[in-house]
């Protein structure tokens, strides 16, 4: 079984009450390095996504689309962080299929 990690339990880093908006919590996010980033990007996260939430997953793509970068952007009904159902894993499989072997997902694949 895998221990989850519910929101806002990241006090082995900033303790109980962290600041957030000061510099060193908003660097820990990603939203700041859209510029830099390169590549076949994709972004997913689940709707009730605890850790890797809905706004912040928003926030990247306006950071993205900022910097004039390519990118593509999932959220999956009804998951968190931590669920991949066979379509996300599909689409996962698809998306890297692509980018790293150049090569095209079967069109009649249909996850279980």
């Amino acid at each position: 079984m895998t221990k989850k990690m519910a929101y806002g339990q990241w006090n082995w880093h900033f303790g109980a009450d962290p600041d957030r908006d000061s510099t060193a919590y908003a660097e820990l996010g990603n939203v700041h390095l859209a510029d830099r980033l390169a590549g076949d990007l994709l972004i997913t996260c689940g709707e009730i996504d605890e850790n890797a939430t809905v706004d912040h997953s928003y926030a990247l793509a306006d950071a993205l689309i900022k910097a004039g970068k390519r990118f593509d952007f999932k959220i999956w009904p009804g998951v968190n962080h931590y669920a991949v159902g066979p379509y996300a894993q599909m689409t996962f499989w698809d998306h890297f299929g692509r980018s790293l072997l150049a090569q095209r997902p079967p069109a009649d694949f249909i996850p279980e």
